[in-house]
């Protein structure tokens, strides 16, 4: 089929969370901006300015919000005669206020409802993946001081490296033949083939390559350190949910300091952390956990077996 008569469709990259997401949404996802297709984000950084079709998506998926209007956008972009391309990791990321990943993905599956699309999932070996979204999210795991193994065996949000678990509520809500998995592995080493779908779909060249891997750490250390950073806005949030702590003061003193407080409470503080690797036997262990789950992604082509 020419790329003329192909049927516009969306495709939809979920994450996972720590697969080279930032790097796929910096990079390289941006380049699919032509008459075939057009990238609606995530732009990286997140704070900054996102397109409306992306606001829509984000509000629907993450929040549960307008997702009736976010399919009629959606659909009347498609009408257009391109294709649209959507990136965001938190898709699968479970959070107290916003929902599980489960809810997500049936949110994500009325929005999609009446389009053509695929769902782009990019995976990782899944004991170094889960530890290394232990790592970004230690600042909320550290809370509920539970050991990461059993985090990685118990935990709900760890669930989505469980990869037999995933497919399976994948499965629920799309057509096994709109489900494409990408490895990480190749990602980094700019082998860029599991996105054959977006490349026919496309002008840009299979063989573009991405720089250097953009959260790559270094693992010859028995820790991780790391800083969280958090506005003062969000940590005086904390203390004062809901109207924050200008609440507190008159409506005449407010409105005059509001620009110098605003800019005061943007200020980022950051704290430092520093994360006890697991051991080889430990991740070894989680391997073997997890070893039944992994294997779901051979009907998928991605083998993690020799890990």
């Amino acid at each position: 089929m020419s790329l003329s008569s192909s049927p516009s469709k969306v495709f939809v990259h979920i994450g996972l969370p720590k697969t080279a997401t930032t790097t796929l949404q910096y990079e390289f996802f941006p380049k699919f901006n032509n008459s075939n297709i057009v990238y609606v984000g995530l732009r990286t950084p997140r704070r900054q300015k996102q397109s409306l079709l992306f606001e829509y998506f984000d509000k629907a998926v993450r929040l549960g919000e307008d997702i009736e209007r976010a399919n009629i956008l959606l659909k009347s972009e498609l009408q257009k005669g391109k294709s649209i391309l959507v990136s965001d990791e938190l898709c699968l990321v479970s959070h107290k206020e916003q929902g599980s990943w489960r809810e997500k993905m049936a949110r994500l599956n009325k929005l999609l409802s009446g389009c053509q699309h695929a769902i782009l999932v990019t995976v990782r070996e899944p004991a170094e993946a889960s530890f290394s979204y232990y790592v970004q999210m230690y600042h909320n795991f550290r809370k509920v001081k539970t050991p990461f193994l059993s985090l990685v065996k118990d935990s709900e949000a760890m669930e989505i490296y469980h990869y037999g678990k995933l497919i399976h509520e994948l499965e629920r809500y799309f057509h096994r033949d709109c489900l494409h998995f990408i490895p990480f592995e190749k990602i980094i080493n700019n082998d860029l083939g599991g996105f054959d779908m977006l490349f026919s779909y496309s002008k840009e060249r299979k063989n573009d390559t991405l720089s250097s891997h953009r959260n790559f750490r270094p693992k010859d250390s028995k820790v991780v350190k790391r800083n969280y950073s958090r506005s003062l806005g969000s940590i005086l949030d904390k203390f004062f949910p809901g109207t924050g702590a200008l609440s507190l003061m008159p409506d005449s003193m407010k409105n005059k300091l509001k620009p110098v407080l605003t800019r005061l409470l943007r200020i980022h503080i950051n704290k430092p952390f520093v994360i006890e690797r697991p051991s080889d036997s430990e991740m070894q262990a989680i391997r073997q956990y997890l070893n039944d789950e992994t294997a779901a992604l051979k009907e998928f082509g991605v083998d993690y077996s020799n890990k």
